[in-house]
């Protein structure tokens, strides 16, 4: 059953904004969140609990019954579930532990002065396109997020597959998500900022219909998809040969995009 609502998250405030130099003496993924990110997850789930009680009103059915989370594995992405979970309350809810929403790879170690460096050549070269020394650009964070939509297409198959789906993640991680999901093209991306911590995205699916399936119009509405921009929906076809199940999604959060405009270029 595909779900109702997947809804994104980025982290809480984690302790880089306080120590700077932290990712020269830990590993980023074992970077913890401060008092005020744990307090941002739990304010998130009270939030997150109100949104969802207010669809299950206009649905008819009860969404806290039960959520599946699918979580990064950095301790930041785990500590916000964990004060998500705390305020949200649902009924029952299951884990999932998914390497590929981790955060972009930066590199090992990092210096000040280095990663400074690093993001003011990223400025001008394009989030989408720069590679970080000995870490990860834009585009193979893309290229795990197509990986991780295949399995996602996988689960929503199952029939006891839940009514809601959350992704706790990172910033450029749930970007890119929406990237992929919605085929925007690269200019889409580089123009829209990043979320703010704790901050949540829900798309729902608006629509589910059986069909013939039809080559030609599914390479027109391939082509509109591509030239989406956010806030569209999006269609998700499913089946073989013959007929098809097509589900749609929207994207019911605005998204920001950086006002200024030599920021979005992505060349």
């Amino acid at each position: 059953m595909h779900p109702n609502f997947i809804v994104l998250m980025r982290h809480g405030e984690s302790q880089l904004a306080q120590e700077e130099d932290l990712p020269s003496r830990i590993p980023d993924h074992q970077i913890p969140l401060t008092a005020v990110g744990r307090l941002q997850a739990r304010e998130a789930g009270q939030k997150l609990r109100r949104l969802l009680e207010l669809q299950s009103e206009t649905l008819g059915v009860n969404l806290l019954d039960n959520i599946w989370f699918h979580v990064s594995p950095y301790k930041r992405a785990r500590e916000t579930f964990e004060g998500v979970l705390e305020t949200l309350k649902p009924r029952a809810f299951r884990l999932w532990e998914e390497p590929r929403l981790r955060e972009q790879d930066f590199g090992n170690f990092q210096t000040v002065d280095g990663i400074r460096q690093a993001k003011a050549e990223r400025h001008r070269f394009g989030h989408f396109y720069y590679r970080f020394p000995h870490g990860e650009s834009g585009a193979d964070v893309y290229d795990r997020m197509s990986s991780y939509l295949e399995t996602l297409h996988r689960q929503f198959r199952r029939p006891d597959f839940p009514r809601v789906i959350v992704l706790v993640g990172h910033g450029i991680t749930s970007r890119l998500f929406l990237m992929r999901w919605f085929h925007w093209n690269v200019d889409v991306f580089e123009s829209l900022e990043n979320l703010n911590n704790c901050e949540i995205v829900l798309m729902k699916r608006e629509m589910e219909m059986e069909m013939e399936r039809d080559v030609k119009e599914e390479e027109e509405a391939e082509e509109k998809r591509v030239r989406a921009s956010p806030g569209e929906a999006c269609d998700l076809c499913i089946g073989g040969t013959g007929t098809m199940r097509r589900h749609r999604y929207k994207l019911i959060t605005p998204l920001r995009r950086w006002k200024n405009p030599e920021r979005t270029s992505s060349l």
